[in-house]
């Protein structure tokens, strides 16, 4: 019986040792873009005398909260006394488990990660009669970026600009398909006295603080006008879906002078749809007269009149044709006399062209 009894210690205290004899060293990138296959590269050492078949086991975690997102199970491979270095090629197939769906991007085996900060999670289990008993476990952070992260476009750092209704717009982070859900959080505040933007934009309470999923967000005409004369710092992070992954430097402008209004009643002249927001055109009267230059082939297009921050109003469909085209139109009854609007028209190069009106009297 203490033969028995003797023996079983040994064969646990030999099954104990094995278990200790087999480590692990990971080498994954840990920030970039990464593939799939780089997530396998790592260096097994079996200092045991015997060899033993195991396999690996990965989870993939957020960072955040620990929540599995992916799993993945490799092929076993026979661990001979000594270092092995690994690759995806050597354990595959390799069987990938989806549980989030920001990996609907790309679910080739041989695909990239989404952007994102993760946590991975290895196990080498032994594979015997006895069934799989874990012999090794690792977790690394990998941090998927972005070659380039976005970056501000408009209004220009320090500029100063002439409406308090500004339009911020932005280049997104490359490369995109690397996004599964890419959307952005605009966030302007004010910069007191004796700040540095950076402080501005950690401490102060936002004065604007939007949600866009397209590089470019209009300041919405129902908040407050901003002041001239105050700068104002801005800036933009990339999310992917929840995750803050990216974001811009912080940019400041100024909102100068607003220009003063242009009188131009109608006297058989046109007033020209151009790139030019500077001037505000008064109109007399209830229709307004504007002239459109195409270069392109004939094609319908909304006239749009939108707020002065970009918010849509109302449009008409008209027909344009190349060369000159002119437009009588009658203004709506939604339209306020003193309020400042855009009338605008958008080729098929996606170029819009714009002026600024406001009406002097009631329809």
């Amino acid at each position: 019986m203490y033969k028995k009894i003797f023996a079983c210690l040994i064969a646990a205290s030999m099954a104990a040792a094995l278990q200790a004899q087999i480590s692990m060293s990971l080498q994954v990138a840990p920030a970039g873009v990464v593939q799939k296959a780089q997530l396998w590269n790592m260096v097994l050492v079996n200092t045991s005398s015997t060899s033993v078949a195991v396999y690996i086991n990965l989870s993939l975690l957020s960072i955040s909260d620990n929540r599995p997102l992916m799993t993945a199970t490799a092929r076993s491979i026979v661990l001979n006394k000594g270092a092995k270095q690994i690759a995806a090629a050597d354990i595959a197939p390799i069987q990938y488990n989806y549980l989030s769906s920001v990996f609907n991007i790309d679910r080739n085996p041989d695909g990239f990660l989404p952007i994102g900060n993760y946590k991975a999670c290895y196990t080498v289990y032994k594979i015997g009669n006895e069934g799989n008993v874990p012999l090794a476990e690792d977790c690394i952070p990998v941090e998927v970026q972005p070659l380039s992260p976005p970056l501000l476009n408009t209004p220009a750092d320090n500029d100063s600009i002439e409406t308090p209704y500004p339009q911020f717009t932005w280049l997104p982070p490359v490369p995109l398909n690397l996004f599964s859900d890419l959307n952005y959080n605009l966030l302007l505040v004010e910069v007191l006295p004796g700040q540095t933007k950076g402080d501005a934009i950690q401490k102060n309470v936002p004065v604007y603080n939007a949600y866009a999923q397209t590089p470019f967000n209009n300041y919405s005409a129902s908040g407050k006008s901003l002041d001239t004369g105050k700068t104002y710092a801005w800036k933009v992070v990339a999310r992917n879906a929840d995750e803050p992954v990216a974001q811009t430097d912080i940019w400041t402008f100024k909102v100068g002078s607003i220009p003063a209004t242009t009188k131009i009643p109608f006297d058989g002249s046109y007033i020209l749809l151009q790139n030019d927001l500077k001037a505000v055109y008064n109109i007399i009267g209830d229709s307004i007269h504007v002239k459109y230059f195409s270069y392109e082939k004939t094609h319908a297009a909304p006239i749009v009149f939108a707020d002065q921050g970009g918010q849509l109003i109302y449009q008409q469909t008209q027909q344009i044709k190349p060369g000159d085209n002119y437009f009588d139109l009658k203004l709506s009854r939604r339209l306020d006399m003193g309020e400042v609007y855009l009338i605008s028209i958008t080729g098929l190069d996606n170029k819009k062209h714009a002026v600024r009106f406001s009406i002097s009297k009631n329809q």
